[in-house]
């Protein structure tokens, strides 16, 4: 007899996530820890944390953990996997084993947890969602049910598993992100991996944008670097930015969550059963641009009165005033029934401020992102493009795995002397191609204008 453990539901942004009892009631919530994406935070109903989730680094070739920490120096247990098989310890000791049934394609659906063979918990979907791609969705969707005659201890541990295995999924992304050379040594200045001829400062965790060169303080914004003076600030504010499209995530340039930008607003009070995600097939017309808390900062809106053959005209709308436009130029011809995203769909971008020119970017693809200049007042003031401009021993952490409907992530680096205002139209242009983009391209490759599909 089993009886459930947990449900969880969407919340307030897309890795957030509401825990319910058997009964419905509220038993608390997951969180992201302090903007790091290889950590969560389990969070009672008084708001105070019980438990935090954190990918433990170096554990060997092919193996990784997810650690289950009760305070700064306890471990309540965690969760191992090598390659696809995973066994949960509890104070060092291996006592289950977690498989997943045969048939199961989902990434949280069908998994079984066993103690001698003995069926102890199991997590599956509540509803069908295997078209969905993003695994935090899939949490949403989880139960946990368990069998009571186990230990409480282990019955508490299997119901964050699908929170562990969620973990896994973004691990080879975002853990690791300050170089394996420096993960020892304390804030200082180090020789700069992007110019040998000068420092950068490393403040113990994350390379940032502050340099010294012959004694002479000055910024310099890199894929890779935090950015020390806004310290991990909003999607539309900071000057380096990774936009993942295929999860709606915006990390600064060191990979720490700054925002989300989604086809559909992230904030909502109560919990819901369903995250807010777009049916395929619904008209796509704005994308929200929120905090890493789920306020919103901005939305990037089509102005169907700037619709034409192959032109689309979006607006940045920030507290209910259009603080700028673009001007879309887009080329999709020739796409014909392709099962990827075809990397001939290119877009040229004008930037108005105020009705007035203001700015140009032109002959970019989203899928991969080409690098291309942004131009304002005819110099140049951002680059755009593909992330594997990173040096090497920063890469890893910005990459996200691909398929054919998953797009590579934008990487956006802003001269950070320009102005705040229009830094922010600058920010959003990995969004503003994506929104283009996502509405004129079916799943087939076809491509459509003035509503009419074409392949």
């Amino acid at each position: 007899m089993t009886e459930t453990v947990v449900c969880y539901a969407a919340g307030a942004t897309p890795l957030d996530h509401w825990c319910f009892d058997g009964s419905g009631q509220v038993v608390g919530r997951i969180e992201v820890a302090d903007g790091i994406l290889a950590e969560r935070r389990v969070v009672r109903p008084d708001g105070s944390t019980e438990a935090v989730l954190r990918c433990a680094p170096g554990v060997g070739a092919d193996v990784a953990a997810v650690e289950v920490w009760a305070d700064a120096s306890t471990v309540l247990g965690r969760l191992i996997r090598h390659r696809l098989h995973y066994r949960l310890e509890i104070d060092g000791k291996i006592v289950a084993k977690v498989s997943r049934q045969d048939g199961m394609s989902s990434h949280l659906n069908g998994f079984e947890v066993t103690i001698d063979g003995s069926l102890c918990a199991s997590f599956r979907m509540r509803t069908a969602t295997e078209e969905l791609l993003c695994s935090p969705a899939m949490t949403s969707q989880c139960t946990v049910t368990a069998d009571p005659a186990f230990l409480v201890s282990i019955r508490g541990m299997s119901s964050l598993l699908p929170i562990m295995v969620e973990l896994f999924e973004s691990s080879g992304r975002w853990t690791g992100a300050e170089p394996s050379t420096l993960r020892s040594r304390s804030a200082d200045w180090f020789e700069d991996p992007w110019g040998p001829s000068r420092l950068r400062w490393f403040d113990g965790r994350w390379w940032t944008d502050q340099v010294s060169a012959a004694g002479l303080p000055s910024i310099d914004a890199r894929i890779g670097a935090r950015s020390a003076a806004s310290g991990g600030g909003s999607v539309l504010s900071e000057p380096v930015t990774v936009w993942d499209d295929a999860s709606a995530l915006v990390t600064d340039g060191a990979g720490r969550l700054v925002g989300f930008a989604q086809n559909h607003p992230a904030a909502t009070d109560e919990p819901s059963v369903r995250p807010p995600f777009l049916a395929w097939g619904e008209p796509l017309q704005e994308r929200h641009i929120s905090t890493a808390t789920g306020v919103k900062e901005g939305t990037l809106r089509f102005d169907e009165a700037g619709h034409g053959n192959h032109v689309d005209r979006v607006d940045l709308v920030v507290d209910d005033h259009v603080i700028g436009s673009y001007g879309c130029n887009w080329d999709g011809r020739g796409m014909v029934g392709l099962p990827s995203p075809p990397s001939w769909f290119r877009i040229s971008v004008e930037i108005e401020e105020n009705g007035r020119l203001v700015g140009r970017v032109g002959d970019m693809s989203p899928s991969p992102p080409t690098r291309s200049t942004v131009e304002i007042g005819g110099r140049p003031v951002a680059s755009i493009g593909a992330t594997q401009d990173a040096p090497e021993s920063l890469r890893r952490p910005l990459q996200v795995s691909t398929s054919a409907l998953r797009l590579n992530p934008w990487a956006i680096e802003i001269d950070p002397t320009l102005p705040l205002d229009l830094r922010r139209l600058v920010a959003a242009l990995p969004g503003v191609v994506n929104l283009v983009r996502a509405r004129h391209i079916e799943r087939s490759g076809s491509y459509m204008d003035n509503g009419v599909y074409y392949s």
